[in-house]
């Protein structure tokens, strides 16, 4: 995995360039974009009561 940050310090932005098979974990609204290569998966983490509270 390559990382550079750009537009820093006012809008710092990571871009990575990933190997095959490699893969990142980003919080909601954290990821701006993507090549279209890539595939994403989605997941609920943290379980349905926890989850519930936290947009309460």
């Amino acid at each position: 995995m390559k990382t550079e940050i750009r537009y820093k310090p006012a809008f710092a932005t990571i871009f990575l360039t990933l190997g095959p098979g490699e893969t990142i974990t980003a919080e909601a609204g954290a990821m701006t974009s993507m090549d279209s290569q890539l595939s994403m998966r989605t997941e609920f983490s943290g379980g349905l009561i926890p989850g519930l509270l936290k947009n309460a």
